[in-house]
């Protein structure tokens, strides 16, 4: 009982960095296309990096202030700087991903992009073996994100569908679940 009570803080911040890393993270890619979110994510990079270079620049000299010889100040400095870095490096993705979930809460202009089915093997119609491609051969699905969506309503090799996509708050086009 004395764990409890001494590590309860700790419990509830694993805790809770479990439920955004296992059932969070992973569930926003599905309502994004690949180069979407590649794109969002580069994007959201260098957003990153700009926020931790401001962070550093703004406590470097409250470090400065505090400490007493350039040792400390640099030991200290260098510290904070490592410690921003493996927060980039751990929380990266999560950065990314509550972007996306804040890109789906608003809704604005929906439109149309047009694929065509296809099913890698003759004959066989599992949801692995389809593949959808725009008729230009410009963009693939191919991390499968649009999948659930065609094969439950049993399209055929060579038909061309229209799926709705909305444009969210950050301009990102998504997968909107509710139009289906």
């Amino acid at each position: 009982m004395k764990f409890l009570e001494k590590y309860w803080r700790s419990i509830v911040w694993l805790g809770l960095l479990a439920i955004v890393i296992f059932f969070f993270d992973p569930r926003q890619k599905q309502f994004y296309q690949a180069a979407d979110f590649n794109h969002f994510a580069g994007k959201a990079s260098i957003i990153l990096v700009i926020i931790e270079a401001v962070f550093l620049m703004a406590v470097i000299p409250i470090i400065y202030r505090r400490t007493d010889s350039f040792k400390n100040f640099a030991t200290f400095s260098g510290y904070f700087a490592l410690h921003l870095l493996l927060f980039f490096l751990f929380f990266h993705s999560t950065f990314i991903d509550f972007g996306l979930y804040i890109n789906r809460q608003t809704t604005g202009i929906t439109s149309k992009k047009i694929f065509k089915v296809e099913y890698i093997s003759y004959g066989n119609k599992d949801k692995d073996n389809l593949l959808l491609y725009h008729p230009g051969g410009i963009e693939f699905d191919l991390e499968g994100q649009l999948t659930n969506y065609v094969h439950y309503k049993r399209y055929k090799t060579g038909d061309t569908i229209q799926v709705p996509f909305t444009k969210g708050l950050f301009g990102v086009d998504y997968l909107n679940k509710t139009t289906q």
